[in-house]
């Protein structure tokens, strides 16, 4: 039994060494290129990389502004349409000898006056003139209008 002791004892040995120089085949060849990559950056000036660092920030720094001035210029662009649209019910219509009053949007109104930008140059029996800049419309009691 002592040979067979003897055996394994070599064998587990054996194996153990065998272990330890793969182990170092591996890892000495990694620190050897380590040491190679940190000899060869260590050449490079710090001029050079401050100017590289410097050039990334301003970089950066110009895709910002740019995207910023592109929001302004969005921004300051004229509407086409700066008025919007207002619902205008002609209530009724009022008329007397002196006087004739049309009852918009639940307000009076008299010649002269202006709803939604537009004059008010005719009062009717049951309708109204507006004037504006596109021309006279004419508006019916009842009806409700987008203008």
């Amino acid at each position: 039994m002592s040979i067979i002791n003897d055996a394994l004892k070599k064998t587990q040995q054996h194996r153990k060494n065998g272990k330890e120089k793969s182990v170092q085949a591996i890892v000495k060849p990694v620190e050897k290129r380590a040491a190679e990559l940190i000899r060869k950056y260590d050449r490079i000036p710090w001029k050079t990389t401050g100017i590289v660092t410097m050039t990334i920030l301003l970089v950066i720094l110009a895709a910002a502004t740019y995207q910023q001035m592109r929001s302004v210029k969005y921004f300051l662009q004229p509407m086409h349409n700066t008025q919007e649209k207002v619902n205008i019910v002609l209530d009724g219509v009022f008329l007397s000898n002196n006087m004739n009053v049309a009852l918009i949007n639940k307000q009076t109104m008299r010649l002269g006056d202006r709803v939604n930008g537009m004059k008010i140059v005719a009062i009717n029996l049951d309708t109204i003139k507006l004037q504006g800049e596109n021309g006279t419309i004419e508006l019916r009691a009842g009806a409700t209008y987008s203008l």
